[in-house]
C-alpha cells in the first residue's frame, strides 16, 4: 500500500498487491485496498469483482466495508455506495466510516446540509482529522462559513503540533473560496506525498456543480501537480 499511496509507483503498486494476495489470498483487507487501486486505475469491473471477494471473506469487518463503499463511490456508483453505508450503519452503528462515506455522497450530490448532518455524526464517533476537515467543507458549502472557518483554524493550529494532511486544509480553503491558498496547500500535500492525492483528479471531477473544488480543474498549478504524479491513462 505504501507503493500506491506514498510512492505513486502505479505498476509497482499493482505488483505488490498481487504478490501479497498470492501469499495470502484470504486477506480481505488487502483485497479491499486492491479494489481501491483498481478503480483508481480505471478498471471498474475488476474493482467490483475484487470488492465482492473481500466482502465474502469478512462481511462484517468495518475497514473492508468502508473501503468497498469508497470503491463504489470513486467508481461513480453512488447508489451502491449509499447502500453500502446503510449496511455498515445497520451492522455497526458506532463506526464513523459509514457516516463519513454518506457525507461524501451528499456532498457530491450538492446536498450540503445533509452532508453536514452525516459528517457531524462521523466526527462525534471518532472520525480523524480528514473527516473533521470534510465537516468544515460541508459547513462552508451549506452557508455556515463561520463554523467552517473556526474548524479550519483549529486544524491549522493542530498541524503545528500533530500531523494533519495538507490536502485536508486545501479542500476547506477551496470551499471557502480561497483558491490561491488551497493550491498552496495542495502543493504542500504533493511534497508530503499525502495518500489522498492519488484520488484528487477524480475528486475534483466528481464534485457537485456548485462546489468551488471543481474550479481547481482549470488551475495550471493544479494541472502541473497532477502531471507530475504521472497518473494512469484512462483504460
Amino acid at each position: 500500500m505504501i507503493t500506491f499511496f506514498y510512492d505513486w509507483d502505479w505498476r509497482g503498486a499493482e505488483r505488490a498487491f498481487i504478490r501479497s494476495i498470492e501469499l495470502n489470498p484470504n486477506n480481505g483487507e488487502v483485497l479491499s485496498y486492491y479494489a481501491l487501486f483498481l478503480v483508481f486505475d480505471g478498471r471498474v469491473d475488476e474493482a467490483m469483482a475484487v470488492s465482492r471477494r473481500a466482502l465474502a471473506l469478512d462481511p462484517l469487518a468495518p475497514l473492508i466495508n468502508m473501503n468497498v463503499g469508497w470503491t463504489y463511490f470513486t467508481a461513480g456508483r453512488t447508489a451502491e455506495a449509499s447502500q453500502q453505508a446503510a449496511k455498515m450503519i445497520e451492522s455497526d452503528p458506532d463506526f464513523y466510516g459509514a457516516y463519513w462515506l454518506q457525507g461524501a455522497i451528499h456532498l457530491s450530490a450538492g446536498e450540503h446540509h445533509a452532508a453536514v448532518g452525516q459528517l457531524r455524526s462521523a466526527v462525534s464517533l471518532g472520525g480523524h482529522q480528514v473527516v473533521v476537515a470534510d465537516l468544515a467543507s460541508a459547513c462552508s458549502l451549506a452557508g455556515a462559513t463561520g463554523e467552517a472557518t473556526a474548524i479550519l483554524d483549529r486544524l491549522v493550529d493542530l498541524r503545528r503540533q500533530h500531523y494533519v494532511p495538507a490536502i485536508c486544509l486545501a479542500r476547506v480553503y477551496s470551499r471557502l473560496g480561497n483558491t490561491t491558498t488551497a493550491i498552496e496547500w495542495l502543493e504542500a500535500a504533493f511534497a508530503e506525498r499525502n495518500g489522498e492525492m492519488v484520488f484528487l483528479e477524480q475528486e475534483i471531477a466528481g464534485a457537485a456543480a456548485d462546489d468551488p473544488l471543481r474550479q481547481l480543474a482549470g488551475e495550471p498549478r493544479v494541472r502541473t501537480l497532477l502531471d507530475r504524479m504521472r497518473l494512469p491513462k484512462p483504460v
